[in-house]
């Protein structure tokens, strides 16, 4: 189980990561534009960022990587609509 939280700090915007048990890892608001929202952290080991692009309305890409290592991912989240049947 992961949680994630953003938070307004001293000014800045924090993205705090919490897996499991483990310590919370924090990640700073880096940079932003019309669309994109990039959280830094170079001193953990991965991920050292975490993008965040609106494709349109419905699509969000989240990018995740390292700067040292060079490996990264990215996942392409689509918004739908929870159908719940109730009886």
């Amino acid at each position: 189980v992961e949680t994630l939280m953003l938070k307004k700090m001293n000014g800045n915007w924090l993205y705090i990561a919490k897996v499991g048990k483990q310590q919370p890892i924090s990640f700073t608001l880096d940079s932003t534009s019309s669309n994109t929202l990039l959280f830094v952290n170079k001193e953990h080991d991965f991920p050292q960022y975490i993008r965040y692009e609106f494709v349109d309305a419905n699509h969000l890409k989240v990018k995740v990587g390292s700067f040292k290592k060079r490996k990264k991912f990215s996942l392409l989240l689509e918004r739908c609509e929870l159908e719940i049947n109730q009886k």
